[in-house]
Protein backbone atom coordinates (compact mmCIF):
# COMPACT_ATOMS: atom_id res chain seq x y z
CA UNK A 1 0.00 0.00 0.00
CA UNK A 2 0.99 3.86 -0.39
CA UNK A 3 3.08 5.23 1.99
CA UNK A 4 1.91 8.61 3.30
CA UNK A 5 3.82 11.56 3.63
CA UNK A 6 1.71 13.87 6.26
CA UNK A 7 2.42 17.64 5.51
CA UNK A 8 1.47 19.33 9.30
CA UNK A 9 1.51 22.63 9.10
CA UNK A 10 -0.89 25.76 9.10
CA UNK A 11 -1.76 27.71 6.17
CA UNK A 12 0.67 29.69 5.07
CA UNK A 13 4.06 28.24 6.36
CA UNK A 14 5.17 26.47 3.25
CA UNK A 15 2.76 23.43 3.12
CA UNK A 16 1.64 24.75 -0.57
CA UNK A 17 5.53 25.32 -1.48
CA UNK A 18 6.52 22.29 -0.69
CA UNK A 19 3.60 19.93 -2.42
CA UNK A 20 5.11 21.47 -5.25
CA UNK A 21 8.61 19.97 -4.86
CA UNK A 22 7.00 16.23 -3.80
CA UNK A 23 4.47 16.89 -6.89
CA UNK A 24 7.40 16.71 -8.87
CA UNK A 25 8.01 13.06 -8.86
CA UNK A 26 5.61 9.93 -10.45
CA UNK A 27 6.55 8.17 -7.25
CA UNK A 28 4.24 10.34 -5.36
CA UNK A 29 0.86 9.94 -5.68
CA UNK A 30 -1.07 13.10 -4.80
CA UNK A 31 -3.09 15.99 -5.89
CA UNK A 32 -1.58 17.71 -8.59
CA UNK A 33 -3.67 21.08 -8.93
CA UNK A 34 -2.81 24.27 -7.11
CA UNK A 35 -4.16 24.61 -3.69
CA UNK A 36 -3.19 20.54 -3.29
CA UNK A 37 -6.25 20.29 -1.11
CA UNK A 38 -7.66 17.24 -2.25
CA UNK A 39 -7.35 15.65 1.30
CA UNK A 40 -8.44 11.78 0.48
CA UNK A 41 -6.50 10.72 3.58
CA UNK A 42 -7.77 12.79 5.78
CA UNK A 43 -11.41 12.28 4.68
CA UNK A 44 -11.56 8.49 5.33
CA UNK A 45 -9.53 8.44 8.83
CA UNK A 46 -12.27 11.41 9.75
CA UNK A 47 -15.22 8.75 8.58
CA UNK A 48 -13.12 5.55 10.56
CA UNK A 49 -13.34 8.29 13.38
CA UNK A 50 -17.11 9.16 12.79
CA UNK A 51 -17.80 5.56 13.01
CA UNK A 52 -15.92 5.38 15.98
CA UNK A 53 -17.83 7.76 18.05
CA UNK A 54 -20.48 6.56 20.49
CA UNK A 55 -23.79 6.19 19.08
CA UNK A 56 -26.56 7.48 18.79
CA UNK A 57 -25.18 10.79 18.35
CA UNK A 58 -28.00 13.78 19.24
CA UNK A 59 -27.43 15.67 16.14
CA UNK A 60 -28.20 12.58 13.99
CA UNK A 61 -31.63 10.06 13.97
CA UNK A 62 -32.95 7.04 11.48
CA UNK A 63 -35.32 9.34 10.19
CA UNK A 64 -32.24 11.11 8.39
CA UNK A 65 -30.85 7.92 7.39
CA UNK A 66 -33.92 7.05 5.30
CA UNK A 67 -35.01 10.09 4.21
CA UNK A 68 -33.19 10.58 0.72
CA UNK A 69 -33.14 14.07 0.37
CA UNK A 70 -31.56 14.84 3.14
CA UNK A 71 -27.56 14.77 3.68
CA UNK A 72 -26.39 14.61 7.19
CA UNK A 73 -24.47 11.50 8.11
CA UNK A 74 -22.13 10.12 10.92
CA UNK A 75 -21.97 7.46 13.40
CA UNK A 76 -24.60 4.90 13.44
CA UNK A 77 -28.29 6.10 14.66
CA UNK A 78 -28.82 3.50 16.82
CA UNK A 79 -27.67 2.00 20.38
CA UNK A 80 -24.97 -0.20 19.94
CA UNK A 81 -25.61 -3.75 21.28
CA UNK A 82 -23.33 -4.17 24.10
CA UNK A 83 -24.71 -7.65 24.89
CA UNK A 84 -22.52 -9.24 21.58
CA UNK A 85 -20.58 -8.45 19.19
CA UNK A 86 -22.73 -7.48 16.37
CA UNK A 87 -21.02 -9.83 13.18
CA UNK A 88 -22.35 -7.45 10.66
CA UNK A 89 -20.68 -4.45 11.75
CA UNK A 90 -17.82 -2.51 10.06
CA UNK A 91 -15.28 -1.30 12.65
CA UNK A 92 -14.13 2.52 11.63
CA UNK A 93 -10.37 0.96 11.36
CA UNK A 94 -11.73 -1.50 8.90
CA UNK A 95 -13.79 1.03 6.37
CA UNK A 96 -10.14 2.78 6.71
CA UNK A 97 -7.99 -0.17 5.73
CA UNK A 98 -9.95 -1.13 2.67
CA UNK A 99 -10.56 2.43 1.51
CA UNK A 100 -7.18 2.78 1.76
CA UNK A 101 -6.06 -0.09 -0.15
CA UNK A 102 -8.16 0.21 -3.17
CA UNK A 103 -6.78 4.19 -3.61
CA UNK A 104 -3.72 2.54 -3.38
CA UNK A 105 -4.43 0.22 -5.99
CA UNK A 106 -5.36 2.86 -8.17
CA UNK A 107 -2.41 5.14 -7.52
CA UNK A 108 0.07 2.85 -10.34
CA UNK A 109 3.96 3.05 -10.37
CA UNK A 110 3.43 5.46 -7.17
CA UNK A 111 4.96 4.25 -3.72
CA UNK A 112 4.26 7.05 -1.35
CA UNK A 113 0.99 9.68 -1.14
CA UNK A 114 1.37 13.04 0.06
CA UNK A 115 -1.11 15.47 1.11
CA UNK A 116 -1.35 18.45 3.89
CA UNK A 117 -2.20 17.17 7.02
CA UNK A 118 -4.57 18.83 10.00
CA UNK A 119 -2.50 18.11 13.25
CA UNK A 120 -4.42 15.24 14.81
CA UNK A 121 -3.73 12.98 11.97
CA UNK A 122 -0.30 11.87 12.11
CA UNK A 123 -1.01 10.64 15.80
CA UNK A 124 -4.52 8.94 14.41
CA UNK A 125 -2.73 7.55 11.25
CA UNK A 126 0.39 6.06 12.82
CA UNK A 127 -0.56 2.79 14.71
CA UNK A 128 -2.68 2.36 11.87
CA UNK A 129 0.08 2.49 8.66
CA UNK A 130 3.18 3.07 8.76
CA UNK A 131 3.70 7.17 7.39
CA UNK A 132 6.19 9.97 7.17
CA UNK A 133 5.59 13.43 8.62
CA UNK A 134 7.03 16.81 8.13
CA UNK A 135 6.47 19.33 10.16
CA UNK A 136 6.30 22.70 8.52
CA UNK A 137 7.27 25.84 10.88
CA UNK A 138 7.12 29.45 10.08
CA UNK A 139 7.71 32.27 12.01
CA UNK A 140 4.32 34.17 13.20
CA UNK A 141 4.46 37.07 12.99
CA UNK A 142 5.74 36.62 9.06
CA UNK A 143 2.54 34.47 8.80
CA UNK A 144 0.36 36.41 10.41
CA UNK A 145 1.00 39.45 8.10
CA UNK A 146 1.09 36.74 4.91
CA UNK A 147 -2.65 35.45 6.26
CA UNK A 148 -3.77 38.88 6.73
CA UNK A 149 -2.75 39.31 2.87
CA UNK A 150 -3.80 36.89 0.99
CA UNK A 151 -7.23 37.29 2.73
CA UNK A 152 -7.04 40.67 1.42
CA UNK A 153 -5.69 40.24 -1.61
CA UNK A 154 -8.09 37.14 -2.73
CA UNK A 155 -11.00 38.97 -1.07
CA UNK A 156 -11.93 36.96 1.03
CA UNK A 157 -13.95 37.25 3.94
CA UNK A 158 -12.31 34.64 6.11
CA UNK A 159 -10.00 32.50 6.59
CA UNK A 160 -6.95 31.33 8.81
CA UNK A 161 -8.69 32.36 11.85
CA UNK A 162 -10.52 35.72 10.80
CA UNK A 163 -13.38 36.43 9.87
CA UNK A 164 -15.39 39.94 9.10
CA UNK A 165 -16.33 40.34 12.70
CA UNK A 166 -12.59 39.04 14.21
CA UNK A 167 -10.84 42.15 15.92
CA UNK A 168 -7.20 41.81 15.24
CA UNK A 169 -6.20 40.77 19.03
CA UNK A 170 -8.64 37.95 18.70
CA UNK A 171 -7.25 36.63 14.76
CA UNK A 172 -3.75 36.41 16.58
CA UNK A 173 -4.97 34.67 19.82
CA UNK A 174 -6.90 32.47 16.93
CA UNK A 175 -3.69 31.77 14.93
CA UNK A 176 -1.65 31.32 18.07
CA UNK A 177 -4.24 28.53 18.75
CA UNK A 178 -3.68 26.36 15.61
CA UNK A 179 0.34 27.30 15.72
CA UNK A 180 0.36 25.69 18.97
CA UNK A 181 -1.37 22.22 17.89
CA UNK A 182 1.27 22.12 15.53
CA UNK A 183 4.11 23.10 17.51
CA UNK A 184 2.82 20.67 20.45
CA UNK A 185 2.85 17.63 18.29
CA UNK A 186 6.06 18.24 16.34
CA UNK A 187 7.41 18.64 19.79
CA UNK A 188 6.33 15.43 21.01
CA UNK A 189 7.52 13.56 17.81
CA UNK A 190 10.92 15.10 17.72
CA UNK A 191 13.11 11.43 18.47
CA UNK A 192 10.73 9.49 15.60
CA UNK A 193 12.62 8.78 12.51
CA UNK A 194 9.50 8.76 10.56
CA UNK A 195 9.40 12.71 11.28
CA UNK A 196 11.17 15.84 10.07
CA UNK A 197 11.06 19.28 10.61
CA UNK A 198 10.92 21.94 8.33
CA UNK A 199 11.33 25.80 8.69
CA UNK A 200 9.96 27.96 6.19
CA UNK A 201 13.71 29.35 5.45
CA UNK A 202 14.22 26.13 4.19
CA UNK A 203 11.81 26.10 1.20
CA UNK A 204 13.09 29.33 0.38
CA UNK A 205 16.83 29.00 0.93
CA UNK A 206 17.73 26.00 1.14
CA UNK A 207 15.40 24.28 -1.69
CA UNK A 208 18.35 21.99 -2.72
CA UNK A 209 19.38 20.85 0.80
CA UNK A 210 15.67 19.71 1.21
CA UNK A 211 15.44 18.00 -1.77
CA UNK A 212 18.15 15.84 -0.21
CA UNK A 213 16.86 14.84 2.89
CA UNK A 214 13.56 14.15 1.51
CA UNK A 215 15.07 11.72 -1.08
CA UNK A 216 16.65 10.06 2.58
CA UNK A 217 13.85 9.80 3.86
CA UNK A 218 11.22 8.21 1.34
CA UNK A 219 14.09 6.76 -0.93
CA UNK A 220 12.51 9.32 -3.81
CA UNK A 221 13.94 11.57 -5.86
CA UNK A 222 12.54 15.19 -5.63
CA UNK A 223 13.39 18.19 -7.99
CA UNK A 224 15.68 21.24 -6.01
CA UNK A 225 13.53 23.71 -8.45
CA UNK A 226 12.14 27.08 -7.03
CA UNK A 227 8.48 25.93 -7.06
CA UNK A 228 6.69 29.62 -5.45
CA UNK A 229 7.44 31.41 -8.70
CA UNK A 230 5.27 29.59 -10.84
CA UNK A 231 2.19 30.64 -8.38
CA UNK A 232 2.57 34.51 -8.42
CA UNK A 233 -0.92 34.23 -7.40
CA UNK A 234 -0.39 32.46 -4.63
CA UNK A 235 2.44 34.57 -3.17
CA UNK A 236 1.91 37.96 -1.72
CA UNK A 237 5.12 39.39 -1.39
CA UNK A 238 6.81 40.27 -4.08
CA UNK A 239 9.75 37.46 -3.92
CA UNK A 240 9.60 34.22 -1.61
CA UNK A 241 13.14 35.54 0.12
CA UNK A 242 10.90 38.64 0.66
CA UNK A 243 8.75 36.63 2.63
CA UNK A 244 11.20 35.78 5.39
CA UNK A 245 11.05 38.44 8.14
CA UNK A 246 8.42 40.82 6.60
CA UNK A 247 6.94 42.12 10.27
CA UNK A 248 10.06 43.62 10.32
CA UNK A 249 9.13 45.91 7.78
CA UNK A 250 5.44 45.81 7.70
CA UNK A 251 3.69 47.06 10.39
CA UNK A 252 1.83 44.43 12.28
CA UNK A 253 -1.63 45.79 14.09
CA UNK A 254 -1.56 47.12 17.88
CA UNK A 255 -0.69 44.52 20.39
CA UNK A 256 -1.08 41.61 17.75
CA UNK A 257 3.12 41.44 17.99
CA UNK A 258 2.80 41.16 21.88
CA UNK A 259 0.04 38.51 21.67
CA UNK A 260 1.76 36.45 19.13
CA UNK A 261 5.32 36.58 21.19
CA UNK A 262 3.54 35.86 24.67
CA UNK A 263 1.52 32.73 23.51
CA UNK A 264 4.65 31.43 21.29
CA UNK A 265 7.42 32.68 22.64
CA UNK A 266 8.57 29.01 22.98
CA UNK A 267 7.87 28.16 19.25
CA UNK A 268 10.39 31.25 18.60
CA UNK A 269 13.52 30.44 20.75
CA UNK A 270 12.81 26.66 19.74
CA UNK A 271 13.13 27.07 15.94
CA UNK A 272 15.90 30.36 16.13
CA UNK A 273 13.35 33.17 15.02
CA UNK A 274 13.93 36.16 16.66
CA UNK A 275 13.46 35.94 20.67
CA UNK A 276 9.74 37.51 21.80
CA UNK A 277 10.54 40.97 23.53
CA UNK A 278 6.96 40.41 25.09
CA UNK A 279 6.59 38.49 28.36
CA UNK A 280 5.41 34.51 28.26
CA UNK A 281 1.57 33.79 29.20
CA UNK A 282 1.19 33.36 32.67
CA UNK A 283 1.44 29.51 33.78
CA UNK A 284 0.17 27.67 36.26
CA UNK A 285 2.66 24.94 38.05
CA UNK A 286 1.96 21.54 37.56
CA UNK A 287 4.11 20.27 40.29
CA UNK A 288 3.81 20.12 44.03
CA UNK A 289 1.40 23.11 44.33
CA UNK A 290 -1.41 20.72 42.80
CA UNK A 291 -4.15 18.84 44.18
CA UNK A 292 -6.41 16.04 43.31
CA UNK A 293 -8.76 13.19 43.99
CA UNK A 294 -7.29 9.97 46.28
CA UNK A 295 -8.37 7.74 43.37
CA UNK A 296 -6.61 9.75 40.78
CA UNK A 297 -2.72 8.68 40.50
CA UNK A 298 -0.92 11.46 38.83
CA UNK A 299 2.92 11.64 38.01
CA UNK A 300 5.33 13.77 36.51
CA UNK A 301 6.05 12.92 32.81
CA UNK A 302 8.93 13.96 29.97
CA UNK A 303 6.55 15.96 28.62
CA UNK A 304 3.46 16.96 31.16
CA UNK A 305 1.52 15.74 33.83
CA UNK A 306 0.10 12.33 33.35
CA UNK A 307 -3.06 10.17 35.03
CA UNK A 308 -4.76 7.05 35.03
CA UNK A 309 -8.03 7.84 35.16
CA UNK A 310 -9.89 4.89 37.10
CA UNK A 311 -13.21 7.19 38.71
CA UNK A 312 -15.57 9.72 37.64
CA UNK A 313 -13.30 12.40 36.31
CA UNK A 314 -9.17 13.57 37.18
CA UNK A 315 -8.93 17.12 37.94
CA UNK A 316 -6.09 18.94 39.46
CA UNK A 317 -6.66 22.43 40.81
CA UNK A 318 -4.26 25.80 41.48
CA UNK A 319 -3.77 26.42 45.33
CA UNK A 320 -2.30 29.67 45.64
CA UNK A 321 -1.85 32.94 43.86
CA UNK A 322 -4.66 35.24 42.99
CA UNK A 323 -4.95 37.60 40.12
CA UNK A 324 -7.44 40.09 38.83
CA UNK A 325 -10.17 38.58 36.74
CA UNK A 326 -9.40 41.18 34.22
CA UNK A 327 -6.07 40.58 33.47
CA UNK A 328 -7.19 36.97 31.66
CA UNK A 329 -9.75 36.50 29.19
CA UNK A 330 -9.22 32.88 28.39
CA UNK A 331 -7.36 29.92 30.14
CA UNK A 332 -5.83 27.35 28.03
CA UNK A 333 -4.63 23.65 28.78
CA UNK A 334 -2.31 21.63 26.83
CA UNK A 335 -4.23 18.06 26.86
CA UNK A 336 -3.81 14.48 25.92
CA UNK A 337 -5.86 11.81 26.99
CA UNK A 338 -7.95 8.62 25.33
CA UNK A 339 -11.00 8.99 27.63
CA UNK A 340 -14.08 11.51 28.83
CA UNK A 341 -15.98 14.14 26.34
CA UNK A 342 -15.55 17.21 28.19
CA UNK A 343 -13.37 19.29 30.57
CA UNK A 344 -14.43 21.65 33.10
CA UNK A 345 -13.25 25.25 34.38
CA UNK A 346 -14.01 26.39 38.04
CA UNK A 347 -13.14 29.33 39.73
CA UNK A 348 -14.15 30.82 43.40
CA UNK A 349 -13.15 34.07 45.10
CA UNK A 350 -12.22 34.66 48.75
CA UNK A 351 -14.53 32.81 50.75
CA UNK A 352 -16.67 31.32 47.94
CA UNK A 353 -17.15 27.56 46.83
CA UNK A 354 -16.63 26.15 43.43
CA UNK A 355 -19.80 25.87 41.86
CA UNK A 356 -21.54 25.09 38.42
CA UNK A 357 -22.85 29.17 38.00
CA UNK A 358 -19.11 29.93 37.84
CA UNK A 359 -17.74 27.21 35.47
CA UNK A 360 -16.89 26.73 31.79
CA UNK A 361 -17.28 23.92 30.27
CA UNK A 362 -15.81 22.88 26.63
CA UNK A 363 -16.06 19.56 24.86
CA UNK A 364 -12.73 17.25 24.43
CA UNK A 365 -12.92 14.17 22.00
CA UNK A 366 -10.19 11.68 23.09
CA UNK A 367 -7.64 11.10 21.11
CA UNK A 368 -3.35 10.49 20.97
CA UNK A 369 -2.46 13.78 19.69
CA UNK A 370 -1.85 16.98 22.04
CA UNK A 371 -4.42 18.76 21.87
CA UNK A 372 -5.20 23.22 23.26
CA UNK A 373 -8.52 23.15 25.32
CA UNK A 374 -9.83 26.99 25.40
CA UNK A 375 -11.63 27.98 28.45
CA UNK A 376 -13.19 31.20 27.51
CA UNK A 377 -14.02 33.27 30.62
CA UNK A 378 -14.28 37.00 29.45
CA UNK A 379 -17.66 37.90 29.26
CA UNK A 380 -18.63 35.43 31.73
CA UNK A 381 -21.17 37.13 34.12
CA UNK A 382 -19.18 36.12 36.95
CA UNK A 383 -15.88 36.15 35.92
CA UNK A 384 -14.87 39.24 38.07
CA UNK A 385 -13.00 40.31 40.10
CA UNK A 386 -10.55 38.46 42.39
CA UNK A 387 -9.74 35.14 41.36
CA UNK A 388 -8.37 33.74 44.35
CA UNK A 389 -8.30 29.88 42.69
CA UNK A 390 -9.09 27.53 40.02
CA UNK A 391 -9.37 24.29 39.53
CA UNK A 392 -9.72 22.26 35.98
CA UNK A 393 -11.77 18.98 35.83
CA UNK A 394 -10.12 16.99 32.80
CA UNK A 395 -11.59 13.83 31.02
CA UNK A 396 -15.33 14.36 32.59
CA UNK A 397 -17.45 11.49 31.70
CA UNK A 398 -18.15 8.83 29.37
CA UNK A 399 -14.78 7.75 31.00
CA UNK A 400 -12.63 4.26 30.84
CA UNK A 401 -11.49 2.59 33.78
CA UNK A 402 -7.50 2.93 33.93
CA UNK A 403 -7.06 5.03 30.80
CA UNK A 404 -4.30 7.36 30.65
CA UNK A 405 -3.89 11.32 30.16
CA UNK A 406 -1.53 14.27 30.39
CA UNK A 407 -1.64 17.59 30.69
CA UNK A 408 1.88 19.97 29.65
CA UNK A 409 0.46 23.17 30.57
CA UNK A 410 -2.30 25.37 31.72
CA UNK A 411 -1.83 29.14 31.15
CA UNK A 412 -3.40 32.42 30.95
CA UNK A 413 -4.55 34.32 28.18
CA UNK A 414 -4.76 38.28 28.72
Amino acid sequence: MLTPILLAGYGRSGTTSLMQILTGTPGVACDREYPYEHRYLTYYAKLARILAAPSPRPELNALQLIDYDDFHFGAVPWPANREREDQLALAGDELFRLAWRELSARAAGASHYAEKAPAWLPAWLRPRLPSVTIHLVRDPRDLYLSAVAFLREKGLAQGFGRDATTSDIDHAKNLAHGLLLYYENERAERRRDDVTRVRYEDLVTGRAGLASRLSRMTGLQFPHAAGDDELPGHRTSDSPQASIGRWRRESLPPGVRETLESLLGDLLVDNSYDPPSAAPAPSFPLAAQLSHPANSRWSLLDDGFGVEVPGPAAWIQKLHGAFAAESTSEVWACVRGVTGDHCVLYWRGTRERFDEGRSVRVPFHPGEHWQIIRFVLGGHPCWHGTISQIRVDFFQEAIQSGARGAVRWIRQVK
